[in-house]
């Protein structure tokens, strides 16, 4: 019986996949895509062999996992490796991973970006290049911050052996769907193994198991921008942002929680994980600063519009973020809550802000703005009216998330 190794593995990916792919594509229906295969020799190395082979190298932490296309066959396949922390998603935050070439000359073992994250959201003129060139931008800005730790994590290698930016996956156009094409562009550090010269087993073990710990090393180091903030770093002149679109807000669907506790305790590590940031918050007041001011302007309104005021940007929190007026000049005071996702299902709400909320001296001409999609074109926004009175009609609910202890006198 032969002993699986990493080396030993690859290499029948390498061997066995083309063939795989040539079965299923024999087998396609009309008009259709070639579908994969789970009995397949081709996929089984894929799939099963070589994520337990690195899963026995790397931290347990880490999830291991092969893709050769979740049903729609790539002939560029995978296998990935997430810290939960990070991602469970090759198309979000950023991940370890064997990427094949899809003539099967290379396999690279790359950090790389998720490439959905970055995407514009309805098709525009350039966006699918938009897209690229924002994943080159944060990948070259997150290599410019690695490639200090390189002689830390690797002493067996030169800095030279190192590829950042653009790959060669063999892939000349983004025409053909079961080719990795956005892959090429979300590389932010690498190392290219020519598939008939793989190193030693050694050299490939000490390969996957430093970029590993360097990979987990990532998820601590606060120079490294959070999940939240990546698409942000690649934010281009915001001149040629699309408007906001403003839609109606919609109370979401509450999941029956199985365990209360447990529920309660997942919703907490949820919400720090999904915190604003600074920059998302700041980025999405700029959002509404905008729309505001344009309302009015088209309202006929020029004088009130210029006397909107964003009071966090001079970092006074009086409980609203920004200061507005209706048509006929009544004050109106906006809390912004931003996310760079499509939704927000909570948002934190601190105590300053609910004071004010609940004064009657603003009452209705209190709102919450709802900011999703914040780097991404349009933006959305919900509109919540008097929030403090939603929560007392019973129409939201509010709750206490944490405590503060005094520990003064």
């Amino acid at each position: 019986m032969t002993t699986m190794s990493l080396r030993s593995t690859i290499e029948a990916i390498k061997n066995d996949y083309p063939g795989y792919y040539r079965r299923r594509e024999a087998v396609k229906l009309p008009r259709k895509g070639a579908t994969t295969d789970r009995a397949d020799p081709g996929r089984i190395s894929l799939v099963v062999d070589l994520p337990k082979e690195v899963q026995q190298i790397v931290d347990p932490i880490f999830k291991v996992g092969g893709s050769d296309g979740d049903g729609n066959l790539t002939r560029g396949p995978f296998v990935a490796i997430f810290h939960p922390r990070i991602t469970q998603s090759a198309q979000q935050g950023y991940y370890l991973c064997y990427l094949f070439s899809v003539d099967f000359t290379y396999v690279y073992l790359t950090l790389a970006l998720g490439t959905k994250q970055f995407n514009e959201g309805p098709k525009q003129e350039n966006s699918n290049k938009r897209t690229r060139a924002r994943m080159l931008n944060v990948g070259q800005q997150m290599a410019d911050v690695i490639g200090g730790k390189i002689p830390d994590y690797f002493e067996d290698r030169a800095e030279t052996d190192f590829i950042t930016g653009k790959i060669d996956l063999g892939v000349a156009k983004s025409t053909d769907a079961k080719t990795p094409y956005e892959f090429q562009w979300s590389n932010i550090l690498g190392l290219r193994y020519e598939l008939n010269t793989l190193p030693r087993e050694a050299q490939l073990t000490t390969d996957l198991n430093n970029f590993s710990r360097l990979y987990k090393a990532l998820t601590v180091d606060p120079r490294i921008p959070a999940v939240e903030e990546l698409v942000g770093l690649a934010v281009e002149d915001t001149s040629d942002i699309v408007p906001a679109v403003v839609k109606a807000f919609q109370k979401r669907k509450r999941a029956e929680p199985k365990n209360s506790k447990s529920e309660r305790e997942s919703r907490g590590r949820r919400d720090r994980a999904k915190a604003e940031t600074a920059k998302i918050g700041a980025y999405g007041e700029q959002i509404v600063l905008d729309m505001e001011r344009n309302n009015l302007r088209e309202s006929g309104r020029a004088d009130l519009a210029d006397r909107v005021d964003w009071v966090a940007d001079r970092g006074e929190y009086p409980g609203y973020d920004i200061l507005s007026f209706t048509e006929d000049g009544q004050k109106i005071f906006i809390e912004v809550k931003s996310t760079v996702g499509p939704g927000q299902s909570v948002v934190q709400i601190t105590r300053n802000e609910w004071i004010t909320a609940s004064n009657p001296e603003f009452g209705e001409n209190y709102y919450l703005y709802l900011v999703s999609n914040v780097y991404k074109q349009p933006p959305v926004i919900e509109i919540i009216k008097d929030p403090f009175r939603a929560v007392n009609e019973g129409v939201l609910d509010i709750e206490p998330s944490r405590w503060e202890l005094d520990l003064r006198d």
